[in-house]
């Protein structure tokens, strides 16, 4: 039997959805409350701040090829062999989540917070990635792969509920103006990330290395070479460019707001720490809701655009109603406030959701194209993608506090660091919003086209001729892949090119 034919259970799925508590959870949790650490308890200005997060991010261009090319090939190791091209490299990240606390010790030099910093972005990723292609190797089925990203998104939802009532509880506990609440509680949710990333390493499988076509390169600078390549290739194909889009402006927008959501809160609405955690918490079930609704949707109708659009119009919904609320002047009722939370909340469950449904399809498409299977390098992709914008929207929310006048330290701020949040909530995440509702109008990769393409690729890898090839196959296969039938199963030149990747099928 195939790995990908193994028989996935409720105990798999909760399992594999386990690793959304630490994409979900540590690393949004800097996002939303590190940099106003660092100004509030670090003496260190918010662009210097803002600039650690873009270094990390920017390293993540270069790591997430590397991860996703390393995976793909770790089969020719004897380690690879013992512990798996992919979850070996969960294995070695589940201990390294213990380093988390580190980046929130207080009265350290700058150089300290961005290399602690550097670390623990450096060990998510490597977790990101590999988790990111297991889902396509646990299964081929279109239903079982969006239940697997919707466990995942699940688990995600949870742990930002958890990440939420972090601050609230330990805030209470130890004051809201007790640096060292924020270390404890990191402390307390590493370990949480140790213990999901066991379950996940303990209920996932991928393609054995019988399943596996093993790329050989000649030397050293063969395989960078081979990396670039191939990373930059996955761009050309079409579905995946708009899935980028999607995925890269939707969640960049809500990346925006999550940078400088507690300043808002704080700053803006002229609420406290307590009030800001609180409301999060309250509200984040909502999120979890509607996050099962997509993933039944998606499922039972196979179409990912509508709900994806439907989201990021409550997500506006809700930046347009806190802008008025502050223009005129009612951040005093608070009641309000909470609506523009809870509308959030439940755009977000949806679109954070939408791009972990439409990932496992990629390398199908790319198969199409290529001939290849490159999950790894396709997850670094979009990895790097992803990192790239949140590192770029993370150093924008930093550097236009600080042309504003941000005052670091201090329990308030003048009107034009509050007009410049405003400003970001309108330009940035409302147009990044309308931006991803375009892009989802072009995506095409619904589960019956993608139900099309597979039964094409296994048909010609049994050894069927392409010149008798379906019509609306034919059409079909063009429209997802953005090349000529003609042009596909590498015949072509999109990625690395030897005369070991022109043809093969998978065993």
């Amino acid at each position: 039997m195939k790995q990908s034919q193994r028989k996935i259970t409720t105990m798999t799925r909760i399992g594999y959805g386990a690793g959304g508590f630490i994409g979900g959870g540590g690393l949004t949790f800097a996002h939303s409350w590190l940099l106003f650490y660092y100004t509030a308890f670090c003496n260190i200005e918010a662009w210097q701040g803002a600039l650690i997060f873009s270094i990390a991010t920017w390293l993540d261009i270069i790591e997430s090829s590397v991860i996703g090319f390393i995976s793909d090939n770790f089969y020719s190791t004897a380690l690879g062999r013992k512990f798996g091209r992919r979850r070996f490299f969960i294995l070695i990240t589940i201990p390294l989540f213990l380093l988390y606390p580190l980046c929130w010790i207080r009265n350290m030099p700058y150089f300290y917070y961005l290399f602690t910093y550097l670390i623990y972005d450096f060990v998510d990723n490597t977790f990101a990635v590999t988790h990111a292609t297991l889902k396509t190797e646990m299964s081929t089925d279109y239903t079982q792969r969006q239940l697997l990203s919707g466990a995942g998104s699940i688990g995600s939802k949870i742990a930002g509920f958890a990440t939420a009532g972090f601050p609230l509880i330990f805030f209470l506990w130890m004051g809201k103006n007790n640096p060292n609440a924020y270390l404890v509680m990191t402390g307390v949710y590493s370990i949480i990330m140790v213990i999901a990333g066991t379950m996940v390493y303990l209920n996932s499988w991928e393609y054995s290395p019988e399943e596996v076509h093993i790329e050989q390169v000649g030397n050293f600078w063969s395989g960078v070479k081979k990396m670039i390549i191939d990373t930059l290739s996955t761009f050309r194909i079409k579905t995946f460019r708009w899935h980028i889009g999607m995925y890269i402006t939707g969640s960049g927008g809500l990346w925006l707001f999550s940078s400088i959501s507690t300043f808002f809160m704080i700053y803006v609405m002229h609420k406290s720490t307590i009030f800001a955690s609180g409301l999060s918490t309250i509200m984040k079930p909502f999120a979890l809701l509607t996050t099962i609704f997509a993933i039944w949707l998606v499922t039972k109708v196979g179409d990912t655009a509508k709900p994806y659009i439907g989201a990021f119009v409550i997500v506006i919904s809700a930046m347009l109603l806190w802008s008025a609320v502050w223009f005129f002047g009612l951040t005093k009722y608070s009641a309000i406030v909470a609506i523009g939370q809870c509308l959030l909340s439940l755009g977000e469950g949806i679109a954070y959701y939408v791009p972990q449904a439409n990932y496992p399809y990629m390398p199908d498409i790319d198969e199409l194209v290529t001939d290849r299977r490159r999950e790894g390098v396709i997850s670094g992709a979009q990895t790097m993608a992803g990192k790239l914008m949140r590192g770029t929207v993370t150093f924008v929310s930093g550097t236009v506090l600080s042309m504003m006048g941000f005052v670091k330290g201090k329990p308030s701020q003048p009107y034009s660091v509050q007009f410049g949040i405003v400003l970001m909530m309108l330009i940035g995440t409302c147009v990044l919003s309308l931006i991803a509702i375009w892009c989802s109008r072009h995506m095409k990769a619904d589960k019956k086209n993608l139900a099309v393409v597979d039964k094409e690729v296994k048909r010609i890898h049994n050894g069927g001729a392409p010149e008798t090839v379906d019509p609306n196959t034919k059409h079909i296969c063009e429209m997802l892949s953005g090349f000529k039938y003609e042009h596909c199963f590498g015949k072509n030149n999109v990625g690395y090119k030897d005369e070991s990747t022109l043809h093969h099928n998978l065993a």
